[in-house]
């Protein structure tokens, strides 16, 4: 999960920046969060909930817009309706940015992942402000 990589990301950071360590090092940090299925802790489902951020205007590509982008959307569906235990055939046409409903669903689950997530960037952060290697460029 993305505690457990930023707690290895914060290992590193100890074992890199130690006194034995005295070359140049680079790390590199992947997290997982915020793809689907959106997963946080409670706390920051709350948080969502009490302020949830606005629903998207438009819910399907602009009619000058590339395949590209028509796909992506058809992709990103099929995953959300997977996700959901739904099929996109048995749906006409989805109303993601219908008031409530499942466009509320998202925005607030991808809210909550995406807060969940920078708490964990923030640990990494904290660890680098407060090694030996603070101020180096």
């Amino acid at each position: 999960t993305d505690e457990q990589i930023a707690a290895r990301a914060v290992d590193a950071i100890s074992a890199l920046t130690s006194p034995l360590q005295r070359r140049p090092w680079l790390l590199a940090v992947g997290f997982i969060r915020p793809h689907l299925p959106f997963i946080a802790p409670e706390p920051f489902w709350v948080a969502a909930e009490r302020s949830p951020p606005p629903l998207p205007a438009r819910t399907v590509p602009p009619a000058n817009a590339s395949l590209l982008t028509g796909r992506s959307l058809q992709e990103g569906l099929t995953e959300i309706y997977g996700n959901y235990g739904q099929r996109l055939a048995e749906r006409r046409r989805p109303r993601l940015s219908a008031g409530g409903g499942l466009g509320r669903k998202l925005a607030v689950g991808y809210s909550a992942a995406v807060s969940f997530v920078d708490s964990q960037v923030g640990r990494v952060v904290a660890a680098l402000d407060a090694s030996p290697a603070a101020g180096d460029e």
